[in-house]
C-alpha cells in the first residue's frame, strides 16, 4: 500500500513539473492549447484512478493517506490554469474581459491605402487592428493581398492583428453564395501567417469542417462570429449560439445584434454576462449595434466582452465610437 502511494505521488508530481517544462518550451499558441488537452486529460485519468483508491481506503479508515496525492493534483491543476492565463496571451496582449481592448477596423479599397492605414495606427501604437478584405476593391486578386502581407508583417510585431471576410449577409461587402472562394480566403489569410486572428462566420463555419485545422497550423486563433443587422435575439436563442460556437472548440467568441430597445441592449448584455460565468476561459465579444448599443461598447468590463470596435477613420458597423 505505502509503495502505491509512493509511485502514484510520484506520478501525479512528475505530471506537475513536465508541466512547467513543456510551458516553457511550447511558443507557438496553437501547440499549447493541444498541451493544455493533453495535461488535462491526464489529470482525468489521475482522478479516475485515486477515485477507485480512496474507496477502497475509505471502507479501511485509511483516507488520511492520499492528503499528498490530493496536494499534487492541485499543485497540477495551479500549473495548467498559469498555461491558460498564457493562452490569453496575444502578443504579450491580454484578451480578456478585465482588460477590454479597442480594435480599430480598417476599411480602406486600395492597396496602398489599406497599408499606409495600417501602418499609421500601428506607429500610434494602437494594441489591435482589424483588416475588413471584403472591403478591398482588389479582394479578387491573391498575389495583391499577399502583398498587404508582406509589407505589413515586419512593423505588425506588437498590434495584434484581425483578419476579418464579412460577407453581404452579416454587414460586409463578400458575396455570400460563392462558399468556396470564401474557404479559400480565409486559406490564402492564414497561410500568410502574420494573421493573430481569422474571424471565421459561425453560419458558414458547419460547411468548412477542415478550417480550424488550417487557421491553427499557421499559428492563428479562431474567431467565430455571428452578425445580425436586423434584430436581436431572445437571450435562449443567443445563449445557445454562443454555447455553440464554444463547443465548435473557437479561441473566441462573437455576437452582434441590431437592437431596436434599450431591453435588446440590456439582454446582450446579460446573455454575455451569463456565458462569461458558465465558460470563463472562453474570450467573448458582444456587440449591441447603433445609438442604442453604445452602452455595450463602453461597458465591457462590467458585463464581460473582452473587445470593443473604435471607429477609426471609417466605422465598419453603426454606434462605433470614433
Amino acid at each position: 500500500m505505502t509503495e502505491f502511494f509512493s509511485n502514484f505521488g510520484k506520478k501525479i508530481s512528475n505530471v506537475g513539473q513536465e508541466t512547467v517544462k513543456r510551458t516553457k518550451e511550447i511558443a507557438e499558441i496553437s501547440k499549447l492549447s493541444n498541451k493544455i488537452k493533453d495535461e488535462e486529460k491526464k489529470i482525468d485519468g489521475l482522478y479516475t484512478e485515486l477515485g477507485k483508491k480512496y474507496f477502497t481506503l475509505y471502507a479501511r479508515n485509511q483516507v488520511a493517506e492520499i492528503q499528498d496525492i490530493c496536494s499534487c493534483i492541485t499543485e497540477s491543476l495551479q500549473v495548467l490554469e498559469a498555461m491558460k492565463k498564457e493562452l490569453q496571451l496575444i502578443k504579450g496582449i491580454k484578451i480578456s474581459s478585465d482588460y477590454p481592448v479597442i480594435c480599430i477596423p480598417i476599411m480602406e479599397k486600395e492597396e496602398n491605402q489599406v497599408i499606409d492605414t495600417i501602418e499609421k495606427y500601428i506607429k500610434s501604437k494602437a494594441k489591435m487592428i482589424e483588416w475588413r478584405i471584403d472591403q478591398a476593391d482588389f479582394i479578387n486578386d491573391p498575389e495583391a493581398i499577399k502583398r498587404v502581407f508582406e509589407r505589413i508583417k515586419s512593423i505588425c510585431t506588437k498590434t495584434v492583428l484581425i483578419a476579418t471576410v464579412r460577407t453581404i449577409d452579416e454587414g460586409g461587402s463578400f458575396d455570400d453564395g460563392d462558399e468556396i472562394k470564401y474557404a479559400e480566403l480565409l486559406e490564402l489569410i492564414a497561410g500568410s501567417k502574420v494573421c493573430d486572428i481569422i474571424d471565421v462566420e459561425y453560419m458558414k463555419l458547419r460547411r468548412m469542417p477542415g478550417i480550424f485545422q488550417t487557421i491553427r497550423k499557421n499559428n492563428s486563433k479562431v474567431l467565430i462570429s455571428y452578425h445580425n443587422f436586423s434584430e436581436t435575439p431572445d437571450s435562449k436563442k443567443a445563449f445557445d449560439m454562443l454555447s455553440d460556437m464554444q463547443h465548435t472548440g473557437a479561441d473566441i467568441v462573437k455576437l452582434a445584434c441590431m437592437p431596436h430597445s434599450e431591453d435588446d441592449c440590456l439582454r446582450i448584455m446579460s446573455v454575455t454576462s451569463d456565458f462569461r460565468d458558465k465558460y470563463p476561459d472562453t474570450p467573448i465579444i458582444a456587440i449591441s449595434m447603433g445609438n442604442i448599443g453604445i452602452l455595450s461598447r463602453i461597458a465591457g468590463e462590467i458585463y464581460g466582452s473582452c473587445i470593443t470596435f473604435a471607429s477609426g477613420d471609417r466605422a465598419s458597423a453603426p454606434g462605433q465610437i470614433p
